[in-house]
């Protein structure tokens, strides 16, 4: 970024200068360090650069938050910094020395105190979040059971019984069919849960059986008291848990019943009109109601390495400053002969390719620190460069597919011609079943092409035509 260096910028009008003098007047200690905070950091952002008050418009409020997110800043110092910078900034203009502008209509008022304070009260949030932290290492089942209750929450409140219907063709670009038809968006956390306990061999979803449900309630209620969470347990506990979350989040009482297929017996909603929302507008409100509970807004990213993938492994794991960043360095089992031996060795899918899950602010933090180590892909979407981001349900996908192998399958080739280079697919039986991709060609026989967004690479799989279904 280059700014033109401003002449004859007088101490009237210099920034610094002004802000200066009315930190000087606070008498209470405690604000006046906050904004001499915030002042220094500015001075650091202008380096040698003098600006006057005049100059002070929406582009340089941009080019400050950039600096801010660039250097590492969290979301709310960032915010707290732009509205010290708009206080002061007003104050020099009621005391006559410069006229108001829009250069601060984008930065908004946030009280994330308020915010947190009215969350922590809730107690439907409290007691998701009790069951997330709950350490289960040594209890897999119970772990299995609280996972497939949160999942049957964070999809508006399915029962048991819709969880056992589920299949893996109900995974359909970046979204479940639900039983009723409803879709819902797979956020982190419900991707988590599929891959952690989805089917290996069978159509359905999870391995779960119908004679089940009497003892799945009696688990959940045990899990619950191990978290000292008091709650009757019956089949509309997730579904009461996600209305009541929704309610405190200020979901529209209207827009919360379109988003649910029943209501709990007795609800207050059952009279209120429903309203018809979009399913951007669903998903909107299933985001707010999963954040509520706990923060997914980490993201998969990648890197290429010009050093060995252990190495960089390492000094990000050993370095206090990174922490909190999830790796994925996909490998595969070769098989192989020396000699007279057959060895099985662990070879990389793709070669000096790293993938990351972690926030934009530690992505930057990431960058500096392996500088000249590795490179972090880049996009550029609109004016604006940022780094590629590698959607959730693109990168599950593409774990699903390296984790399961992509050896060649030998079949018998039905309606062929049918399946052209190109033409979009499903498939439908397999261990990729539920995956849906693009059919490209390879010596006769069909290739299944997994593409990650805003990445230079792919990977593909040997389908047989079987197992495909046109989209």
């Amino acid at each position: 970024m280059s700014i033109k260096k401003e002449e004859g910028v007088t101490e009237v009008t210099e920034v610094t200068g002004c802000f200066q003098k009315l930190i000087a007047d606070y008498t209470n200690t405690k604000t006046a360090k906050n904004y001499q905070n915030f002042l220094s950091s500015f001075e650091r952002y202008l380096g040698n650069r003098r600006l006057s008050l005049t100059d002070i418009n929406k582009e340089e409020v941009n080019h400050y938050k950039s600096w801010l997110v660039d250097n590492g800043c969290q979301l709310t110092y960032i915010n707290q910094y732009l509205q010290y910078f708009r206080t002061l900034y007003n104050k020099t203009v009621r005391e006559g020395w410069t006229l108001k502008t829009d250069a601060f209509d984008e930065v908004l008022s946030v009280k994330p105190k308020a915010i947190h304070e009215h969350l922590r009260s809730s107690e439907s949030i409290t007691t998701l979040r009790k069951l997330i932290k709950l350490d289960l290492k040594d209890k897999p089942y119970f772990t299995r059971i609280r996972d497939l209750f949160l999942f049957t929450v964070f999809t508006g409140g399915l029962s048991y019984e819709e969880l056992t219907e589920l299949k893996k063709t109900d995974l359909q670009a970046g979204y479940l069919l639900l039983p009723s038809g409803r879709k819902q968006k797979l956020l982190p956390i419900l991707l988590h849960i599929i891959e952690k306990h989805r089917t290996t061999n069978e159509t359905s979803l999870f391995s779960l059986r119908k004679e089940e449900h009497t003892n799945y309630y009696k688990y959940v209620e045990a899990i619950c008291l191990l978290a000292e969470v008091d709650h009757i347990i019956d089949q509309d506990t997730a579904l009461s848990l996600y209305l009541a979350i929704g309610r405190d989040v200020g979901v529209k009482a209207s827009q919360l019943k379109s988003t649910v297929d029943r209501l709990p017996a007795g609800s207050s909603l059952s009279m209120i009109e429903k309203e018809e929302i979009s399913q951007e507008r669903a998903d909107e409100i299933s985001e707010r109601i999963v954040l509520a509970v706990k923060d997914y807004r980490a993201h998969w990213y990648s890197m290429r390495l010009f050093r060995p993938e252990e190495e960089i492994e390492e000094e990000i794991q050993s370095d206090q400053n990174l922490q909190g960043v999830e790796l994925y360095y996909p490998m595969e089992e070769i098989t192989r002969r020396v000699g007279k031996k057959i060895e099985e060795i662990q070879s990389p899918v793709i070669k000096n390719i790293l993938f990351f899950r972690t926030t934009e602010a530690m992505t930057h933090k990431l960058a500096r620190a392996l500088y000249g180590q590795a490179n972090i892909y880049k996009t550029r979407t609109s004016e604006k460069e940022s780094y590629a981001i590698i959607p959730d349900y693109e990168m599950y996908q593409f774990r699903m597919i390296v984790s399961n192998g992509a050896e060649e399958i030998h079949f018998e080739e039905i309606k062929k011609e049918e399946f052209t280079t190109g033409r979009r697919v499903r498939i439908i039986d397999g261990k990729f079943c539920g995956y849906e991709g693009k059919i490209v060609r390879k010596k006769g026989e069909n290739i299944i092409l997994v593409s990650l967004c805003n990445v230079q690479f792919t990977v593909t799989a040997g389908i047989p035509d079987a197992f495909l279904q046109l989209l």
